[in-house]
């Protein structure tokens, strides 16, 4: 019988894989990595922008920029927007939970308000580091959820 390098390969794996699991405590690894991707949403000191929120909310009226498809569209409303501040102070995995509800009769979105949530989204992503939060002295992943206003009067 001739040995193939896929076979060879699948059968030290296995072998590998086998040694491995007989002398490791698999829910020891599984609580470690799950301590590790927590994200908290109550914890004693809570992340913070520099500056406060205010300084954040300044933030994002400087950055956002209004979208061409936007520049005649009289839009308002309010968007909420979810994410976490990792413990490193990155803000992370933003997504609109409630967004503008401007629909077509089909059910979409209108393209206005699809481009306000697209914009709103890339302004939280290229923020600037937070203070992370912490909870019981370490720094922890933090989810927020804020709320923006988008107010935008046809000219």
């Amino acid at each position: 019988m001739k040995v193939t390098a896929p076979l060879l390969f699948d059968c030290l794996l296995a072998l590998l894989l086998g040694c491995f699991a007989s002398s490791c405590n698999w829910n020891q690894i599984e609580a470690a990595n799950a301590e590790v991707e927590k994200v908290m949403s109550i914890v004693d000191s809570p992340p913070e922008f520099e500056g406060g929120l205010p300084a954040f909310y300044k933030y994002i009226g400087k950055n956002f920029k209004l979208p061409a498809t936007c520049q005649e569209s009289a839009i308002w409303g309010k968007v909420w927007v979810e994410f976490v501040v990792s413990k490193e102070g990155k803000l992370v995995s933003p997504k609109i939970i409630k967004g503008l509800g401007d629909q077509l009769e089909d059910g979409t979105l209108h393209p206005a308000a699809k481009a306000y949530h697209e914009e709103m989204l890339r302004v939280f992503s290229n923020s600037p580091r937070w203070v992370p939060g912490t909870h019981e002295g370490v720094a922890r992943n933090v989810r927020i959820v804020l709320l923006a206003r988008i107010i935008h009067r046809q000219i």
